[in-house]
């Protein structure tokens, strides 16, 4: 799961994780801006087969890798 989550996050976003750092705030440094983030979670969403409530992307709580990595850990339980 974690290698395919990072296969993602480099291809969709440019984001090597072990390089850049699992908990910066994707948003902050300039990965993510809204477009790349609701493609970010269309894809995870297919590709893990999960659904990200609404909710939860409107609270902007999915801002780095870790935060993501939990949240699909926790869904696909």
């Amino acid at each position: 799961m974690e290698k395919k989550l990072n296969d993602l996050f480099k291809e969709i976003i440019l984001f090597d994780p072990e390089e850049q750092g699992l908990d910066l705030n994707l948003f902050k440094a300039g990965f993510l801006d809204s477009f790349g983030y609701i493609e970010l979670i269309n894809t995870l969403e297919e590709e893990f087969e999960i659904e990200i409530s609404l909710e939860v992307i409107e609270s902007g709580e999915l801002n780095s890798y870790n935060k993501f990595l939990k949240y699909i850990k926790n869904e696909s339980m």
